[in-house]
């Protein structure tokens, strides 16, 4: 071959050089095909030790060369792929330490990809993060390899951070997991997003309560007053008893600690969110509910129906944004109930909330008797800015809020019309359900 031509030459100052050779190129039959041989030669001197000639051996190792290119060429391939690619692209082994990691992640945690080998993913992990992490590694197989998630990070001196991260297990002969390949992106920007969405919907559903909130803390207020006044008639006309005084009192600290409580669930639930999700009973989101909109939803004639839930259970998330949930689905039923009630006088509108569980999942009912919603507009009820309000009343972002409430935390929000009304349906994944 005219590439290998000075090759061959160096090699034959090299036979004669040291007596022996091992060097490969090609040459071409008679039909102008070329082969790859591996020359192995050794050179035979007299007497004098004059070279005489070179005796050696010929091997056609054309297969055996082309496939080791093609295999090089793959992995030079793989490796710009690897390194050029945006995404964070890396191997570790079942302990989350890491065997490999491209440029991206280098720079992302910033160091060298040099120094990303042996590092472990563990560390920037919560406790319980890393301990679902772990559990879902724990979980692929060789039938079912692939598994993706977000995960949270904690990186030394910035926010916290969110990746995208999808995994492949990489199994032996046996089935036993040796590596797994990831590959993630950033999320957090997008997380972030979400969560001032998020926080700015729950601002707009305790403004659309303020006038319920109103009536809540006015009632306790009211009692006061006139616990006051009676004590004051009492204390002018000179007929006091000690009895008296102190039933009065004890009702007066009563309803003090009565809209405190209200103040203070304001308080908490108006707080933004932690930002790793808990494990929590949902029936604390249940009774926070009836709690902010209990008395306001009295005022306008809806009957509440809360059904307790039967037995404890727990899912992970964020307490008060299921509470928004709720609050959102409540008050979308009563303002469907208050404009069914200006057409028709005689309907008494109710609201039920209701729940069941097995193993696996919790089902929340928000149920009421306002008529249902138009079978045309049921599949677009949680598309964003989607509103059947009149224009001015309602953002539209209510339901898509909770729609993606849910999905985070596991689960899903879905709707039917029922005999009465509309029924949704909060449906989430127990803790330890499998």
């Amino acid at each position: 071959h005219p590439e290998d031509r000075d090759l061959y030459f160096e090699r034959t100052r090299q036979l004669l050089r040291e007596g022996s050779v091992r060097s490969r190129y090609r040459v071409h039959d008679r039909q102008g095909n070329y082969h790859w041989l591996l020359d192995e030669a050794k050179l035979l001197r007299d007497d004098l030790g004059q070279p005489v000639e070179a005796v050696g051996l010929w091997l056609d190792v054309t297969e055996a060369t082309l496939a080791a290119q093609q295999i090089k060429d793959s992995e030079e391939r793989y490796r710009l792929l690897v390194e050029d690619s945006p995404a964070m692209i890396c191997r570790y082994r079942p302990d989350l330490t890491l065997t490999f990691g491209n440029t991206p992640l280098a720079n992302y945690l910033e160091c060298t990809p040099a120094q990303l080998p042996g590092i472990n993913l563990g560390h920037w992990l919560s406790e319980e993060q890393r301990s679902a992490f772990v559990k879902r590694i724990g979980q692929l197989s060789p039938e079912f390899p692939v598994s993706t998630a977000e995960i949270s990070l904690q990186l030394p001196g910035r926010a916290h951070a969110w990746w995208v991260w999808s995994d492949r297990g990489v199994f032996d002969e046996h089935g036993q997991l040796q590596e797994i390949q990831a590959v993630g992106r950033d999320n957090t920007e997008v997380r972030r997003s979400q969560q001032q969405l998020t926080q700015s919907a729950k601002m707009a559903t305790l403004g659309e309560m303020a006038t319920g909130l109103a009536h809540e803390i006015n009632q306790p207020l009211n009692v006061m007053r006139m616990a006051i006044v009676n004590m004051l008639k009492r204390l002018g006309n000179g007929n006091v008893q000690i009895d008296y005084l102190t039933e009065k009192l004890q009702r007066l600290d009563a309803q003090v600690q009565r809209a405190a409580r209200v103040v203070d669930h304001m308080r908490v639930f108006g707080r933004r969110s932690e930002v790793e999700q808990q494990p929590f009973d949902p029936a604390q989101a249940v009774e926070g509910t009836q709690s902010l909109l209990g008395e306001g939803l009295r005022g306008k004639g809806v009957d509440l129906r809360i059904t307790p839930m039967d037995g404890h259970v727990q899912v992970n998330g964020h307490v008060d944004q299921l509470e928004q949930v709720l609050i959102n689905l409540v008050v979308n039923a009563r303002d469907a109930l208050m404009a069914r009630h200006e057409k028709n006088h005689d309907l008494r509108p109710w609201i039920a909330l209701y729940s069941e569980h097995d193993s696996r999942h919790i089902r929340i009912w928000v149920e009421d008797n306002g008529g249902g919603i138009d079978a045309r507009l049921l599949e677009r009820i949680f598309e964003p800015f989607f509103t059947t309000k009149p224009i001015g009343v309602g953002t539209g972002l209510g339901l898509s809020v909770s729609y993606g409430i849910v999905e985070n935390m596991g689960g899903r929000l879905s709707v039917v019309n029922s005999e009465h009304g509309a029924r949704f349906c909060v449906e989430l994944p127990v803790v330890g359900g499998g």
